[in-house]
């Protein structure tokens, strides 16, 4: 009987032990939880469209090289000043000193200045890079890289205007998911696109730009397949960045 009294009174012993570690280790697992930033769905579609639409419209303008609008491009800030990212064919014409100027749904015409640029995806063998980085004359509503990689099946906007023969902007959106990377790495999507979306963001359902249009395939071959470079091929022409993210400070890297 002392035996068995004993041994009860180490199995309660050995329980309360248990009881407490997995208190613990439950209270530590809800305090990791807690401070962990809550990282969004990207897969899943916006939790509130009209606000994530809004957001985009603000900050996507159409591209005018001189007397003609040529494509698109969307607003970023980089140490407190403002710019326009757009692909290098929408601005090519004007790389000679012809008129660069920028209008949005939400914002008047202004002016814009080349800082750099590059296209030698269309002039080079080896080469993958449309893209452009323009000054603004003024302030100018912005977004910002989603910092990670894009991912396969993540829920996708693209931005333009490719309905340019109006007088006013017409910003044109549509929605469609990641559907693949080509053999350069740059972002396919089947979110529908055509000329003026040229310079235009892809975006995530939180309003995070996933790349910068630059081609889509014919439709009378494929249906629905657009082109955006994605964040790698912005550091060192649009940003600098640090192991891959960006660090929104102007890039030094010199034009073609």
């Amino acid at each position: 009987m002392v035996v068995g009294a004993k041994l009860d009174k180490k199995r309660t012993s050995v329980t309360r032990r248990v009881n407490v570690s997995v208190a613990v280790i439950s209270f530590v697992g809800l305090v990791f939880l807690l401070v962990q930033p809550l990282r969004p769905n990207l897969y899943s579609e916006p939790h509130d469209m009209r606000q994530l639409v809004t957001s985009i419209s603000s900050a996507t303008f159409e591209i005018r090289c001189g007397s003609d609008w040529t494509g698109a491009g969307w607003g970023l800030e980089m140490e407190g000043d403002y710019f326009v990212v757009t692909a290098h064919h929408v601005i090519e014409d004007c790389l000679d000193g012809n008129l660069l100027a920028a209008r949005g749904s939400h914002v008047p015409i202004f002016s814009l200045e080349l800082v750099h640029s590059s296209g030698d995806y269309w002039t080079t063998n080896d080469g993958s890079k449309d893209l452009a980085v323009l000054r603004a004359s003024r302030k100018i509503p912005t977004l910002r890289f989603q910092s990670q990689t894009a991912e396969i099946g993540q829920w996708a906007l693209a931005a333009g205007f490719p309905l340019d023969e109006y007088d006013e902007p017409l910003l044109n959106i549509t929605q469609g998911r990641v559907t693949g990377f080509d053999m350069l790495g740059h972002i396919v999507t089947d979110a529908a696109i055509n000329g003026g979306n040229s310079g235009g963001p892809l975006v995530n359902s939180q309003g995070e730009v996933l790349g910068t249009f630059y081609a889509s395939d014919p439709p009378s071959e494929f249906e629905n397949l657009g082109y955006a470079q994605p964040l790698f091929e912005h550091c060192g022409l649009v940003t600098t960045c640090n192991e891959g993210s960006p660090d929104y400070r102007i890039s030094q890297e010199s034009s073609d």
